[in-house]
């Protein structure tokens, strides 16, 4: 028996992007009348809500909705609410899915205990160098992130990311949905709560969307430092349950011994250049070539320096992470 299936997109000014993932999902293998499409606007002020409005207008199961101020979470909480589909799937308006994304979603949900299933992450098709770098560098990071993943057969996690995953509609409504005043993190923090009610994830390589990444050095350093402060809050909110939290903390002694030792014994001041210079080689092996090598190695860079400020910085302040 083939189950209904609702797609839940949460869009703001993404009049660049928006109609190619909706034509991703009217294009998708699955019956139309075991499917609705659900793009919730949050009060675009670009042409994003014209856009949608028209593909509405011309296919009956794709519906435009419409909230403001509320963020991401807020959107997919509506969305879930006015459909009545058995499943519900979400991803973002820069995205766009394979035509096989729902069934293969479908197929990790084995038992009752499987609430939500993930997939794989991809660069877009047009993607930029410097977005196939970012996207090459959140692979290489995903043993310690889980942001993106290559395993070849489906495997139990701990969190998928909400751009390429499908839950039960009646554990997410029983959860009480996505926090709606967190982001980003709000599918992490989901996940969790799941897991500690008992339900169990699944990951499965066959579900593949393409996602666009940050287009400058200024983005993905601003991208970084929200992942870090947004999993201080987390740590604060339920302690440690990720790999990544004990990260920030191992840095920071490494760091400190570093320091400690190379004031008694100076040549171990070259140590981060000879560190720096064994993962190029290995990213040379990896890419084949220097220029991007550099850049990955430059993101990381990147990444640990922003990453770390974020975490710290929120560690610091009680606060929420808040969209608001």
């Amino acid at each position: 028996m083939t189950p209904e299936v609702c797609v839940v997109v949460p869009a703001y000014n993404e009049e660049r992007h928006v109609e190619e993932c909706i034509r991703s999902l009217l294009e998708v293998n699955y019956p139309k009348d075991k499917l609705r499409l659900i793009f919730v606007d949050d009060c675009s002020t670009d042409s994003t809500p014209e856009i949608i409005k028209e593909y509405a207008r011309r296919h009956g199961h794709l519906s435009y909705l419409k909230t403001c101020g509320a963020g991401p979470s807020k959107a997919r909480n509506l969305g879930t609410e006015v459909c009545d589909a058995e499943f519900v799937a979400f991803t973002d308006a820069d995205c766009t899915v394979d035509r096989e994304w729902i069934r293969e979603l479908l197929k990790g949900f084995t038992s009752p205990e499987v609430a939500g299933v993930g997939g794989v992450q991809r660069a877009h098709r047009e993607e930029t160098e410097f977005g196939r770098c970012v996207q090459l560098f959140l692979e290489l990071s995903g043993i310690v992130g889980e942001y993106t993943r290559n395993s070849k057969h489906p495997v139990e996690v701990e969190h998928n990311p909400s751009c390429c995953s499908m839950y039960r509609r009646r554990v997410l409504l029983e959860a009480g949905g996505f926090q709606e005043d967190l982001w980003p993190g709000e599918d992490v923090e989901l996940d969790h709560r799941l897991r500690r009610s008992g339900y169990r994830l699944m990951h499965v390589p066959g579900a593949v969307v393409y996602h666009r990444r940050p287009q400058s050095w200024r983005a993905f350093a601003r991208m970084m430092r929200s992942y870090g402060g947004v999993q201080a809050y987390l740590l604060r909110k339920y302690g440690f349950f990720r790999r990544m939290h004990y990260v920030p903390f191992a840095t920071l002694a490494i760091a400190a011994a570093w320091l400690l030792a190379s004031s008694a014994y100076p040549p171990l001041l070259l140590v981060p250049a000879g560190a720096a210079a064994l993962l190029l080689a290995l990213l040379l092996g990896r890419t084949g070539s220097l220029t991007r090598s550099l850049r990955v190695l430059a993101l990381l860079a990147t990444a640990v320096v922003f990453w770390n400020l974020g975490f710290f910085s929120r560690l610091l302040r009680r606060e929420a992470v808040s969209y608001k």
